[in-house]
């Protein structure tokens, strides 16, 4: 996946305080992003979302020697799936097992990671906004979360140059400012936390932007598949 990683690892990795807007995006903030239902509803759902444990595919990653963390190769999967038709378990697996000596198109791969791509496929075809990043859980230290939503953006980005988003200025409708606000979730080194009930809340409004901004990328790029005779969106 090093390969890919590059992408979103541009430019000097930005540190975040708490001063400088901890916070929704702007997309949110402006209301640009409406959410289909209350927001506490929606944060209950996420909180019951079925998806393999944060640490059991953490652990299933290190078994195979691979470098990138759980939440990265999550986005990874995110991203191919709203770019590209007919993704199977095992491509997902070669990009992120890459550089391991795995072979990721073996009888039997780890079932964790098999469990995390069909849940993760179940959830983009359903129509019930039960989509989830997978995260570590809310009892993790703020810091850890906020650590693993970075890289769940890092995965993203990298997955869009899989699908061969090269010019993402030109996607469609608000994509571009998404990427954009993902890109600056994915420089950031180290927020300046407090851990209190503010930043809780600020964290979980990113967490639920970034959910709904997966949706729509989802929904736009879709839209556009018919056109592409590769497999992927014809959008470079």
């Amino acid at each position: 996946m090093a390969q890919y990683r590059a992408v979103a690892g541009q430019g000097q990795r930005a540190r975040v305080g708490k001063k400088q807007g901890f916070a929704a995006p702007r997309l949110l903030l402006a209301g640009q992003i409406a959410y289909p239902l209350g927001f506490q509803t929606l944060y209950s759902i996420y909180m019951s979302q079925t998806l393999p444990d944060f640490d059991q595919i953490t652990d299933a990653l290190r078994a195979l020697g691979a470098e990138s963390e759980a939440a990265e190769n999550h986005g990874l999967l995110c991203a191919m799936l709203s770019t590209m038709e007919g993704v199977t378990a095992d491509a997902w697996l070669d990009i992120a097992l890459s550089g391991t000596g795995q072979d990721a198109l073996a009888p039997e791969p780890p079932e964790s990671l098999r469990t995390l791509f069909e849940e993760t496929r179940r959830q983009f075809d359903s129509d019930e906004f039960d989509f989830h990043l997978l995260l570590p859980h809310d009892e993790a230290i703020l810091a850890v979360r906020v650590e693993a939503l970075g890289h769940w953006c890092q995965g993203f980005l990298a997955g869009l140059a899989v699908g061969g988003i090269q010019q993402p200025e030109n996607l469609p409708g608000e994509l571009p400012e998404i990427i954009k606000d993902m890109l600056e979730i994915s420089r950031a080194e180290g927020y300046e936390l407090e851990g209190d009930s503010e930043d809780e809340a600020a964290y979980t409004e990113l967490v639920e932007y970034l959910r709904m901004g997966v949706l729509l990328f989802r929904e736009e790029l879709r839209r556009q598949f018919s056109g592409a005779g590769d497999g992927e969106v014809p959008i470079h």
